[in-house]
């Protein structure tokens, strides 16, 4: 994966892995634990981009949003562009967390 080594992603001269990404979006309890990193376009990448699934009973807010936002700020200490959603595609023991999408080549 371009950018990557190990699933890490860089984003800024910052190096967090998934697992790093996985451990602070623990912390907030709207969301459901479940979560991506989308990779779109070679890097470098200016913000982490993070698709968080919600927890059940919760509806998708800005206030949510920003909240997961800073967590990643103030945790990782890089900017993230967080998209919610209400069910995140992959249900696997071992869940791939670095996504990427169309072509990316080196």
């Amino acid at each position: 994966m371009v950018g990557c080594s190990d699933d890490m992603v860089v984003v800024r001269e910052l190096n967090p892995f998934p697992t790093m990404v996985g451990a602070a979006l623990a912390t907030v309890t709207e969301l459901s634990g479940d979560y991506r990193i989308h990779l779109d376009h070679p890097p470098p990448y200016d913000a982490l981009p993070v698709e968080a699934e919600l927890a059940k009973g919760t509806t998708i807010s800005t206030e949510i949003q920003k909240k997961v936002e800073t967590v990643l700020k103030k945790t990782l200490g890089t900017t993230a562009q967080v998209r919610l959603l209400e069910k995140v595609v992959h249900r696997s023991p071992k869940a791939k967390r670095s996504v990427q999408s169309g072509a990316i080549n080196e």
